[in-house]
């Protein structure tokens, strides 16, 4: 599931640290369960994006965009590190995931506010599909009304904040 801006941010946004004024930020929770999850980028058109990845602690692990991923789009595959590699798979479009919680975060350019649908389409055709079962303190996340806090599940919070590399695990199903 997507979160997704349908306008530039300023500088009265707070979910990024200094949001950039020309990109539609999207973002999504992913449970990388026993098999493995498709991230389909579709045709960019041009269009800068950039799709980050990050671990369970927010540290980036790999990027897909316009220098790994063809124009006409592509399919990535996350799949979590101890997980063996499926067959029928392409492996220079597998994305090996340090931990089974991954956050996405994605950008797409917007040239400017009359270029906010094209981009917000691109944005939307970003897909998931595998994924599964979620944690609870993803699948049970509920809008608290203060952006800093919902930004980051509250068991990831509680976990972090015990210590440094704490694991999530056991805030986990």
């Amino acid at each position: 599931m997507f979160h997704g801006s349908d306008r530039p941010w300023t500088h009265e946004d707070r979910d990024i640290v200094t949001p950039s004024c020309d990109l539609l930020y999207y973002n999504a929770w992913i449970w990388i369960g026993a098999s493995p999850v498709r991230l389909h980028i579709p045709p960019n058109h041009g269009r800068y994006y950039v799709v980050q990845l990050m671990d369970a602690w927010s540290e980036n692990f790999h990027n897909v965009g316009l220098r790994n991923t063809p124009a006409e789009g592509a399919d990535w595959w996350l799949i979590h590190t101890e997980d063996p590699m499926p067959a029928g798979i392409d492996p220079a479009r597998v994305v090996r995931c340090p931990t089974r919680l991954v956050w996405l975060l994605g950008r797409a350019l917007v040239g400017d506010l009359s270029d906010v649908p094209k981009a917000r389409a691109f944005a939307d055709g970003v897909q998931l599909q595998g994924s599964g079962p979620r944690p609870s303190c993803v699948s049970q996340w509920r809008d608290s009304g203060h952006a800093a806090d919902d930004f980051l599940p509250t068991c990831c919070r509680r976990s972090m904040r015990s210590g440094y590399r704490a694991t999530p695990v056991t805030c986990v199903h």
